[in-house]
């Protein structure tokens, strides 16, 4: 409807939403990049990217992956030592989803797929990982949780009660990328 496709929704059409998609995007787009250069000149970065292209590489070319960043503002709130939860929970925490790529876990998890830019950002920038036990508590016929990301606090609930393993671990998160729509509060 945003893209001014107003036909039937069916597989019959598929084409034609396609088109209507891709003429949105294009047509939509088209202005918006020829205004970038006027916009950024209006605060003179157009000037800061000719005369220093390398410094200002990393903010528009996608590189280095920040994973060492990420992981140094980790901030796991675990449950108090020597506990059956606490053991649960640092082997939650340590738990390496390989298969995911760290611009993607920055995306889900703060919503933005890079490392904080400025350096009073990257200083405040911090990660928190907790741990829920009691879903089944509190809901004891369901047999799945999904977690739970707060993107405004850059905070992220790991439902251990169903996470024996880390095969688990990456079950569930695979299912709630394919499955499920965006991680958030309701």
């Amino acid at each position: 409807i945003s893209c001014e496709y107003t036909g039937a929704l069916n597989i019959e059409q598929k084409d034609a939403i396609i088109r209507a998609i891709f003429l949105c995007a294009i047509f939509g787009v088209t202005p918006m990049l020829g205004d970038l250069p006027n916009g950024l000149q209006l605060y003179r970065l157009l000037d800061i990217l000719k005369e220093h292209p390398s410094l200002c590489k990393s903010l528009f070319v996608p590189g280095e992956d920040y994973a060492d960043y990420n992981l140094s503002n980790v901030a796991p709130e675990i449950s108090e030592r020597r506990t059956s939860r606490s053991a649960k929970d640092a082997a939650e925490v340590e738990t390496e989803p390989s298969y995911l790529t760290v611009p993607r876990v920055m995306q889900w998890i703060t919503g933005q797929g890079h490392k904080p830019l400025l350096l009073s950002e990257q200083k405040a920038f911090q990660i928190v990982f907790k741990c829920d036990h009691d879903c089944k508590v509190r809901m004891p016929q369901h047999t799945i949780c999904f977690p739970i990301v707060s993107a405004c606090t850059s905070t992220v609930t790991f439902p251990v009660a169903h996470i024996t393993t880390s095969e688990d671990f990456k079950c569930i998160i695979v299912q709630a990328i394919k499955s499920g729509g965006a991680f958030r509060r309701v």
